[in-house]
């Protein structure tokens, strides 16, 4: 009796699938396609909402058909831009014209270097996570996850969902293709890629839509994310307490996070619309004025709902439009942890990522004049003044024989920003599924001693699995 598929999701900490050759075989009795749970990046859930899809341009290398990967192999990119979603066209009247501009202006405004431009024949690739949970399940009396995919376009399109593609197509005149039944095996944030090949003598139009529980609509930013990152609360400048025109302080110290403009006239805003494109619509952080005096804040970390000071392992936002602004981060003793600079110009959407077990502050520079920068889509860790233990990979063979010895290897770090001291356990169970029950003790390894700060270990233990656990185990 062989165990096989043993495979590893610890990107996202999640679970590790063993599939053992027994009697029970996996039933497929649906029509959709099925999108396995090993095509999932992360099976654990984001606790905060997306920010949209990625676009890649192509020109001249487009239309007449479905366009395949192969298409691309060896280009370079035109330009990119970060849309909340989906949602693109140009009409039949503005057919010929080949503006990128057009293209895009019912979703989001170019960065600097993609306006202006007319491109015939181009290729779009559009790419992201898409999130899938149970309560989008469209029918509960099946143990997947059925979901609707649906596509409008004029054009040609190849489209895949994870591993699997699930459509080619070309359309000359507007209009939806089939529904794509998809039955996702279990939650999680499944990739999806779609090449779109524009004609330069048609409309063109792109839109990704879906039917779920709760009906059919073009799919939200909400579930559509770039990355897994560790981030657990998100301020993104939209909704209350950042009404319009409202200027950080203590708006969310219930949080964690506390603001301090130290130039300017900074505030949620909508104005320049242009300049200031938020990753989701309509505000972002920033001094709305066109002849706006240096701008500059910073913002800190505190005991969620207190003040005594704290810090956060992970802090991810997004610069927009920057000529020249500086973000810098420091620790709880003033050290620099992290300096850099952005330059992406009109419109653009830079992201910015700081790692580091113990930030106390962030530091961002805007500029000046109708040059200044802002910010959007603030997301951090939750602040915790305390060690913070996690299993970062975990690693088993493809294959193992029941009733054999094999290796499990894992590694763990203290991602909080104080040591980690006494002694504690590692233990690993194995499942039939993906929740908490119906677990079977393995092992487990004692771990005595201190753990700094972004300190951490590496350990392997051989274990056996017999054979009366044949079937489909989760570690």
């Amino acid at each position: 009796m062989q165990i096989r598929s043993f495979r590893n999701h610890a990107a996202a900490l999640a679970a590790l699938i063993l599939s053992i050759l027994g009697s029970a075989l996996l039933p497929n009795a649906h029509a959709q396609l099925i999108v396995p749970a090993a095509q999932a990046v992360a099976t654990n859930v984001p606790q905060i909402t997306g920010d949209g899809v990625w676009v890649e341009i192509f020109p001249n290398v487009g239309g007449g058909g479905a366009p395949q990967p192969s298409a691309l192999e060896g280009l370079t990119p035109i330009g990119s831009v970060l849309c909340p979603k989906a949602y693109f066209g140009r009409s039949a009247a503005q057919a010929g014209t080949n503006s990128l501009e057009r293209f895009f202006d019912d979703v989001t405004y170019l960065p600097g270097n993609l306006r202006g431009l007319n491109v015939s024949n181009f290729i779009l690739r559009m790419t992201a996570l898409f999130q899938v949970t149970r309560d989008l399940d469209k029918n509960r009396a099946t143990p997947e996850i059925d979901l609707g995919l649906y596509i409008s376009l004029v054009g040609g399109l190849h489209c895949r969902v994870g591993e699997l593609t699930v459509t080619n197509a070309y359309r000359t005149s507007s209009g939806f293709l089939p529904p794509i039944p998809l039955a996702f095996e279990t939650e999680g944030l499944y990739p999806i890629t779609l090449l779109y090949a524009a004609d330069s003598n048609r409309a063109a139009t792109l839109q990704l839509w879906w039917q779920t529980s709760g009906g059919t609509a073009i799919i939200p930013t909400d579930v559509l994310y770039q990355r897994v990152d560790p981030a657990d609360r998100l301020v993104n400048f939209d909704t209350s307490p950042a009404s319009s025109g409202a200027r950080l302080t203590n708006q969310f110290q219930n949080l964690g996070l506390l603001f301090r403009t130290l130039s300017g006239d900074l505030q949620a805003t909508s104005a320049k619309p242009g300049i200031f494109v938020p990753v989701t619509p309509s505000r972002v952080y920033g001094d709305p004025s066109s002849n706006a005096a240096p701008g500059e804040l910073e913002f800190w970390f505190v005991e969620p709902g207190g003040t005594n000071a704290s810090t956060s392992p992970f802090v991810d936002f997004y610069v927009i439009g920057a000529t020249g602004s500086v973000v810098t981060a420091y620790d709880p003793s003033n050290a620099v942890l992290f300096a850099r600079e952005y330059h992406g110009g009109l419109a653009a959407r830079e992201r910015v990522t700081i790692d580091h077990p113990a930030i106390a502050r962030v530091k961002v520079t805007l500029g000046a004049g109708n040059q200044n920068a802002a910010i959007d889509r603030l997301a951090f860790r939750t602040p915790n003044d305390a060690p913070d233990l996690r299993i970062t990979s975990l690693e088993a063979p493809t294959q193992v024989v029941a009733g054999e010895q094999f290796p499990v290897r894992w590694s763990v770090q203290n991602a909080g920003n104080r040591p980690a001291q006494g002694s504690w356990l590692d233990y690993f169970r194995h499942s039939p599924d993906r929740f908490e029950g119906q677990d079977y003790y393995l092992f487990y390894e004692r771990y005595s001693g201190e753990l700094a700060p972004g300190a951490g270990f590496t350990r392997t233990n051989n274990v056996v699995i017999t054979a009366q656990y044949a079937g489909l185990r989760y570690l």
